[in-house]
């Protein structure tokens, strides 16, 4: 009898990598989460972990609830360049969420494009 779990892994992971549509590059800033809700606001302190020109994946120390709408800020290395942009919480994994960028302007585009190009670029 032979065992496939190696095959069946790399079948599961060549699912997961053809899912996605951007390459994803380490972004490791501090940034801001705000969240709007019932007119209230609340800002919160976060960490990214890394960056495509669809979304991105941070730490998040309380809870943001799956599908919900938010606002990122943060500041790219090197150039300074502050991105504000909406999000959408797609997935969690305790602590570590992944966000859906929506409405994506150029120029917002545009410095994400910019910043993958570098890292890649970079070796990231």
């Amino acid at each position: 009898m032979t065992d496939n779990s190696d095959f069946s892994t790399s079948l599961s992971q060549l699912g997961m990598l053809r899912s996605r549509m951007y390459l994803r590059y380490e972004l490791d800033v501090r940034a801001t989460v705000i969240l709007s809700e019932d007119g209230n606001t609340q800002k919160i302190s976060v960490r990214t972990l890394d960056i495509a020109e669809g979304g991105m994946a941070l730490v998040c120390p309380l809870d943001l609830p799956t599908n919900s709408s938010l606002q990122i800020e943060l500041k790219f290395p090197g150039t300074g360049e502050l991105l504000k942009i909406r999000g959408l919480v797609s997935n969690r994994t305790g602590f570590r969420f992944g966000i859906e960028f929506l409405r994506i302007r150029d120029e917002q585009q545009k410095m994400i494009r910019n910043y993958c190009r570098q890292a890649k670029l970079a070796g990231s």
